[in-house]
């Protein structure tokens, strides 16, 4: 996918900042006075003056090899279906002609934040998740309704490209799964530093309360003589694909970290 760039400024300090933007509405701490403010990335783009021409332009389209245009390798992204009242998406966005050819599956499912009366309908409103990032939550959410034969819960796989807003559609899937009484989530990254993106992509949704634990290194902290304190059962577990074959140094016996996660989900009873 190629996304646009956005160049803004700190409302307070002036301090110019550039970002992809994750959602047509989304929040920034500035680096410089750590003030937060707010982007519209939608008034941004029509500000922002046309770029000049590259100074070699011969107005000829580039050719890659075997003289394939880019428009006969791409084709721009258009949900499969309407989500009304969503925002388009921020950037443009692409997909190869294979995938673009493909019919995408019929979808019943309704996220909670496109139910008019429920209390996140208003991310929907003002912008904070797209209709394209939109449709990937109710793709997720149509797939984890579905069990496997031997009784597993269905994935979902997310392959969007860099600048899509991987995160901020994480946080939605997470979101209105919480929503439904699914109160247990793991989420895998590369880097324990990105949890506090994390954080930022659930509270820019409007879900500020739900607790972020800092891989199984918290939990070890948090564990008591009668095991976790009660903020430590529910939320999200934060960490990294290498923990998965590491060993705690807290748990009797070294008993891997894959296994401390699975009991905290709760073993065989785990929804997910």
């Amino acid at each position: 996918a190629t996304m646009a760039t956005l160049v803004f400024s700190c409302s307070q300090c002036g301090k110019r900042m550039k970002s992809i933007p994750p959602a047509p509405v989304f929040s920034v701490t500035c680096v410089g006075c750590l003030h937060q403010f707010t982007v519209h990335a939608a008034a941004l783009q029509q500000a922002a003056p046309p770029a000049p021409p590259p100074a070699d332009d011969s107005g000829e389209a580039e050719i890659t090899d075997g003289d394939t245009t880019g428009a006969d390798v791409f084709a721009d992204y258009h949900t499969s279906f309407e989500i009304p009242g969503a925002l388009p998406h921020p950037a443009d966005v692409v997909e190869s002609q294979s995938l673009a050819s493909t019919p995408a599956p019929s979808v019943v499912y309704k996220s909670v934040y496109e139910l008019e009366h429920w209390p996140l309908h208003p991310v929907l409103r003002a912008g904070k998740l797209s209709e394209l990032q939109l449709e990937t939550v109710s793709l997720c959410g149509a797939r984890h309704t579905r069990l496997l034969p031997d009784g597993r819960r269905a994935g979902f796989f997310l392959g969007d490209g860099a600048g899509v807003g991987k995160g901020r559609q994480i946080a939605g899937v997470i979101l209105d799964n919480t929503v439904r009484g699914r109160r247990k989530h793991l989420w895998f990254s590369t880097s324990t530093d990105l949890r506090l993106d994390a954080e930022r992509d659930l509270s820019d949704l409007g879900a500020p309360g739900i607790s972020v634990h800092d891989g199984c290194q918290q939990l070890d902290k948090e564990t008591r003589g009668l095991g976790l304190g009660s903020s430590f059962t529910e939320g999200i577990v934060f960490s990294t694909y290498s923990s998965l074959v590491s060993a705690s140094r807290v748990a009797k016996g070294g008993v891997s970290r894959l296994q401390q996660i699975i009991d905290w989900c709760g073993g065989d009873k785990f929804e997910g």
